[in-house]
């Protein structure tokens, strides 16, 4: 199949240093594999991550399915003058990108959408609005340390946001409540970094409210953290954390006990709850081509 993921919002569109830009293009070196022509057209091109293929200026003209990757950039997707199938991909609720949720809600129903956490397959059902579920999938990785104790006392986060539902605050909260432990964020860490990265850490406070799929978490836990996280329903770690996977919190206060006395008998859970629930990004990736397709379950 020939698809193209496009960002073409003239403002917002393009790829950076981020994980959603990350996902596409790992979502895009996935399906090339499985033998699908991929290109990923924006109007910039700043990730330095991992090497990838160059970005596209305009669609190809033979292009069967073009996949919006941001709300922001839907409309310029249906202004292109082409007969490809148009869809989707919603990865967060952006409600920062368009404020006014009528107008927002409006843009989602001119076309498919596809969405990455089961929190926002049910907050659209919510509103009206139907949505095939697609994870992006994870990747294999090696944890290499063994000797779990030795990381007990790092914890890692990310790193400060312009988003305030990242709740950077609470890191450097916890940071003053339990000065003795070892701190560690996320910023700007290339592809190649991430086992080293990861691996410095024995326990990943994620406070943040409002994701798609949150994937940092996932990610931790697959190298031995223990995951300490809110139990809100929009933190995007709906589809892999629960009581039996992960220490969660209602207050900071329980917060703070979780990160003193993490639970290591949750490590193995989640991460079978992980390749059991989500799955490989290859496994993804062929459901993702069914849906475009129109072969959704």
């Amino acid at each position: 199949m020939k698809i193209c993921f496009f960002a073409g919002d003239p403002f917002w569109g393009g790829i950076s240093n981020n994980g959603g830009s990350r996902t596409i293009l790992k979502s895009a070196e996935a399906l090339r594999k499985l033998g699908h022509r991929v290109d990923v057209v924006a109007v910039a091109d700043n990730f330095k991550w991992f090497k990838h293929p160059k970005v596209l200026k305009k669609v190809p003209k033979d292009t069967e399915a073009i996949v919006a990757i941001s709300i922001s950039d839907i409309r310029w997707m249906h202004k292109l003058k082409t007969d490809a199938k148009k869809f989707y991909w919603m990865r967060g609720y952006e409600t920062w990108r368009i404020r006014k949720e009528s107008k927002y809600l409006k843009a989602l129903e001119r076309q498919p959408v596809i969405v990455n956490s089961t929190n926002l397959k049910l907050h659209l059902k919510r509103k009206g609005i139907s949505a095939d579920l697609c994870f992006a999938g994870l990747d294999e990785i090696v944890d290499t340390t063994e000797h779990y104790l030795i990381r007990q006392e790092n914890v890692g986060f990310l790193g400060p946001s312009m988003h305030a539902t990242k709740r950077y605050d609470l890191c450097e909260k916890l940071m003053k409540a339990l000065p003795e432990k070892h701190y560690g964020t996320m910023v700007k860490v290339s592809e190649r970094k991430h086992a080293e990265f990861y691996n410095n850490f024995g326990v990943w406070f994620a406070p943040t409210e409002s994701e798609g799929f949150h994937n940092p978490p996932a990610e931790a836990a697959l190298y031995g953290c223990v995951v300490v996280c809110n139990r809100m329903e929009t933190n995007g770690m709906m589809d892999y954390a629960d009581d039996e996977t992960a220490m969660r919190y209602n207050t900071f206060e329980e917060a703070v006990e979780c990160v003193r006395n993490p639970d290591w008998n949750t490590v193995g859970r989640m991460q079978t709850r992980l390749w059991e629930k989500i799955g490989s990004r290859e496994e993804n990736m062929k459901r993702f081509v069914k849906i475009l397709q129109g072969e959704s379950e």
